[in-house]
């Protein structure tokens, strides 16, 4: 019979299990006694005072293939079989994560095989979360006995106790019966005698309190092999006889009371009838009628939206602490987003999660903390960077994690860099998690640098399709000097729409052209032709409108090494202002992506995000991933590092901060 012993803290479980695990032993049974507490103390005195070795101590220090359950199950007194759970440092990590890992490590070494009669839990305190309540679960034990006094509290714990194990009870009652340990008050019997028959669940033994038990823990014994004559000791071997007897099939589920009805039996010392606690409910709660109002799906408001908001900033490490599970959720959900965001509009700014970094807390930080996993991963991205934001999963705060102080710490031994930190699983009202990162952003901004009142760039291909909308539009900018670009089809580019822009101070048109042969034109549904791509730029630069081209490179399997060329020779041979070089990326629910992936054209086989102005994940049999990395690299250095350009940009810098600035761009874009 597997036994889980529970009850409130420092009500005496330690000292009730240890005897009882004595006594059982006494009687000729096998026993196994597991210590469930970050303490370690619960099988001290079936070791004459000895610590041992805990379960936490030892995956954390022994990899899997070299266990073996004899290093952690030590024989106590009387052939008692001791395990001890351990646990995190008082403050850090999660004690209720420490016992799930115990109960996976200990079945994978195969404990089930250690042949005992009887298995007693000693479990921390009350029932507080998920992981204190593994041991009382149908899979681990068959029941359950709760040590109690007379106090209020101990008895408000064990009632408690009772409630946490009805979600349990599918396949009958979880709760045995109470112990009571008395601790010499009034009336303190009759008052736990009242309890039980209001819950229903029987008083199975009575300790009394005497001075032998500190004189038994002082000699490191259970007072049952310290004086094996004494009442106390006889008092354990009438509760081992009675547990004996019980019959997993005998026992009834219990009727917790409310805590009104716990109240009053605390007062009156007797109560009418059986608790009603029910978890259903009541009729007209607060929550009745009151509409929920979910997030939409794109944001939402938890750790993933903090995500992609961060990852919109391309510049700066975004941190994700958690594990690795997490980390890869997060950038499937970036992925996700992005092909969704990018199928309805292919101009929005979106996270790319090619600056995600995980800190790949491992099952052991997420029992000890996790501040070691994320020192770890700062401290190797601060020599590059100035800046980096972090955000946290469920897990660090689950277990108490303190990442500010962390944090703060770093920022005082690398002074000159931010690290910005949203606890992305906060669960205040109204709180936000991608709104809290736009405050952590918000925060670099110089206040010193005077905002441009005056610039307008119109992302929105489809600007200039109407001369009469246009020209609407573009007199309040004229009027009030706004300077400003747009981008646009080129078979909308006509006389008087080039005209309009020239008279409105327009800066620049930006346009996409993709490639200057007509048959991959045709292929990618462009529907312009090369000569309309010249024809637009020439009147363009009639009414002295700068020009901004893009060119994506690979966009159909037609592409060659000569076509590419031929674009970039086309491109340079025109008055453009600005050649902007990618590779194509086939981004899922597309139909590119369909062929290429039926054609086997992406690299490994699967889409993964890219840096699409560096690198390429599509191949051709004719012209690989590296080829088309090769020429973008080149027309890049050709076109930026070109004397025209060059000249021309060098008018357009008002100080040597302006030049240094576009110097580091330039090396962004050409090394990344």
């Amino acid at each position: 019979m597997k036994i889980a012993i529970y009850g409130k803290g420092g009500i005496g479980k330690s000292t009730i299990a240890s005897n009882l695990s004595y006594s059982l032993s006494k009687k000729g049974y096998r026993v196994v006694q597991i210590g469930c507490d970050p303490k370690s103390d619960s099988t001290r005195p079936l070791l004459k005072g000895r610590h041992q070795r805990t379960v936490t101590e030892y995956i954390r220090t022994v990899p899997p293939s070299k266990r073996a359950l004899g290093d952690i199950v030590i024989e106590g007194s009387n052939g008692v079989m001791c395990i001890e759970a351990g646990g995190p440092k008082p403050g850090t990590g999660c004690a209720g994560k420490g016992i799930i890992s115990m109960f996976s490590t200990l079945e994978r070494m195969g404990a089930g095989g250690l042949g005992s009669d009887f298995t007693l839990y000693d479990v921390l305190g009350d029932v507080v979360c998920g992981g204190f309540s593994v041991p009382m679960r149908p899979e681990h034990s068959d029941t359950v006995i709760i040590v109690t006094s007379g106090e209020y509290m101990s008895l408000f714990a064990a009632n408690n106790i009772m409630k946490g194990s009805r979600q349990f009870e599918k396949e009958g009652g979880r709760v045995a019966g109470l112990v009571l340990n008395r601790r010499g008050l009034k009336d303190e019997d009759a008052l736990v005698d009242a309890f039980s028959e209001a819950t229903g669940v029987p008083v199975l033994g009575r300790i009394d309190r005497s001075d032998i038990f500190r004189k038994a823990e002082a000699e490191g014994l259970t007072v049952c092999e310290y004086d094996g004559d004494s009442t106390e000791s006889s008092a354990f071997m009438s509760l081992a006889e009675t547990i004996c007897g019980l019959r997993a099939d005998g026992i009834g589920a219990p009727t917790p009371l409310t805590d009104l009805e716990l109240d009053s039996l605390y007062s009156e010392g007797a109560f009418e009838g059986r608790g009603s606690y029910s978890e259903e409910p009541a009729h007209g709660s607060y929550s009745e009628g009151i509409p929920v109002f979910a997030a939409p799906r794109r944001i939402g408001k938890g750790p993933v939206s903090a995500v992609l908001e961060a990852g919109k900033v391309a510049d700066i490490p975004i941190v994700v602490h958690g594990t690795s599970s997490c980390g890869y959720t997060m950038l499937n959900e970036v992925s996700e987003e992005r092909m969704l965001h990018l199928a309805s509009d292919p101009d929005a700014v979106v996270a790319t999660g090619e600056n995600l970094v995980c800190t790949d807390m491992t099952p052991e930080s997420s029992v000890m903390g996790g501040n070691d996993a994320l020192r770890r991963t700062l401290e190797g991205l601060l020599p590059d960077n100035k800046i980096i934001l972090v955000t946290s999963t469920c897990l660090p705060g689950m277990i108490g994690d303190d990442c500010t102080k962390l944090i703060s710490d770093l920022e005082a031994e690398h002074p000159g860099c931010r690290i910005l930190y949203v606890d992305s699983n906060r669960v205040d009202s109204g709180f936000d998690a991608h709104m809290e990162v736009i405050r952590a952003l918000a925060g670099l901004i110089d206040p010193d640098v005077q905002p441009c009142q005056t610039y307008l760039n119109v992302v929105d291909d489809n600007f200039i399709w109407n001369e009469q909308r246009l020209a609407a539009i573009c007199e309040p900018l004229k009027k009030h000097g706004i300077v400003w670009g747009c981008q646009a089809r080129v078979d909308a580019i006509t006389d008087n729409i080039a005209r309009i822009l020239s008279e409105s101070n327009c800066q620049y048109v930006d346009l996409g052209v993709e490639s200057f042969d007509d048959a991959i034109l045709a292929f990618v549904k462009k529907k312009i032709t090369r000569q309309q791509i010249i024809d637009s730029i020439k009147i363009l630069n009639k009414y002295n409108v700068p020009v901004k081209l893009n060119i994506l490179i690979g966009t159909s399997p037609l592409e060659t090494k000569d076509t590419i060329k031929q674009t970039f020779r086309e491109a340079r041979k025109l008055n453009v202002s600005q050649i902007m070089f990618n590779i194509v990326s086939p981004f899922p629910a597309t139909e590119f992506y369909t062929m290429a992936k039926e054609n086997g054209w992406i690299a490994g086989g699967e889409y993964v995000p890219t840096d699409v102005q560096r690198n390429s994940i599509l191949q051709y049999p004719h012209l690989s991933s590296r080829d088309m990395e090769k020429i973008l690299f080149r027309s890049n250095l050709r076109f930026f590092l070109n004397p025209v350009f060059v000249f021309r940009q060098l008018g357009k810098f008002h100080s040597f901060k302006d030049f240094r600035m576009a110097l580091k761009a330039l090396k962004i874009k050409l090394f990344g």
